[in-house]
């Protein structure tokens, strides 16, 4: 969907003709007509005047992000991240499971449960069905299975709600409304993995976006920025696996910093960085002893891709 495609649409939604939409947005009346059939173009300064009337984001009209506004960012990557604490939740009661002896199956039908039942009272209706459904001597062990699942996403989602509670907190104490809040966030791109010879982190590695608070992190670029999803447990001291880690682009760091690096052209890695000559040594912070340091030689090609700034934990 183009821009001028974008504008139609909300053009529709809003029940008003072309000119009176323009007029409400604060822009020429005959500028939509125009754009539409090709005359001219629409400047940055009228696409933010329309994204300002009808409450969108701008990089949605230009169609660099897919969500309208911040809530439909954020609700669309709680939804993923629900996912992500269902199978979490799963691999942490595996050991109950498999005391009930259940099988692979009931597991799935636990999962898919969790995911598609579209109220609690469903949820707990068909999951007692199915638990029901088990020989007697499997019923409790498997209930007990179920619940710690439950459990683990109950204190998941608490540890959200704390999050939020503070935000609203951060917000009384510094008297910004809720709409100053909305407005103060940027779409960060979210990349599962880094690669090298794929140019302008490409969409292949882009899973989605994150909302971020420029002002709480203390970021004057934001567009400089992205999160990587931290797979392993290298950096469990740091960031924990399934976590987010938030780096701004950029090819120096100094001594100490925790990098993401590109070694010899090959995934990305994130790992803290010194550098003595032409010696580079990329140090975990693992709790696990079978992390090593890795040190290299000039013959090396060391590449920095940005510096660690923080990082976003939601389980």
């Amino acid at each position: 969907m183009s821009t001028i495609d974008r504008i139609l649409q909300l053009v529709k939604e809003s029940g008003h003709n072309a000119k009176e939409f323009a007029e409400g947005a604060g822009i020429a009346g005959g500028s939509i007509t125009d754009w539409k059939t090709g005359r001219s173009k629409p400047s940055v300064d009228s696409l933010k005047k329309i994204a300002k009337y009808t409450n969108v984001q701008l990089e949605w009209l230009t169609g660099d992000s897919p969500f309208r506004n911040v809530e439909d960012a954020l609700n669309d990557f709680l939804k993923a991240q629900y996912k992500i604490d269902i199978n979490n939740a799963l691999i942490y009661s595996s050991v109950k499971f498999l005391a009930a002896g259940v099988s692979i199956e009931f597991q799935d039908k636990v999962k898919s449960i969790l995911l598609n039942s579209p109220s609690a009272q469903e949820a707990s209706n068909e999951l007692l069905n199915i638990i029901n459904a088990l020989p007697k001597k499997q019923k409790e062990a498997a209930k007990k299975a179920v619940i710690s699942v439950i459990n683990y996403l109950v204190d998941a989602q608490n540890e959200r709600d704390t999050y939020l509670r503070f935000v609203n907190l951060k917000n009384s104490l510094t008297h910004k409304s809720l709409s100053d809040e909305k407005k103060s966030f940027f779409n960060c791109p979210v990349y599962g993995r880094i690669s090298a010879g794929i140019p302008n982190w490409a969409e292949e590695c882009l899973e989605s976006y994150l909302p971020l608070d420029p002002n709480l992190m203390n970021i004057n670029n934001p567009e400089e920025c992205f999160f990587l999803r931290v797979s392993g447990e290298s950096m469990n001291k740091l960031v924990r696996n399934g976590a987010y880690a938030l780096i701004r682009k950029q090819d120096v760091v100094e001594n100490g910093d925790v990098a993401v690096v590109l070694v010899d052209n090959y995934d990305a890695t994130l790992k803290k960085f010194t550098k003595h000559g032409d010696v580079v040594v990329l140090e975990p912070m693992s709790n696990d002893p079978n992390f090593q340091t890795q040190i290299y030689d000039k013959n090396t090609d060391i590449k920095i891709l940005g510096k660690y700034l923080g990082k976003f934990e939601l389980n």
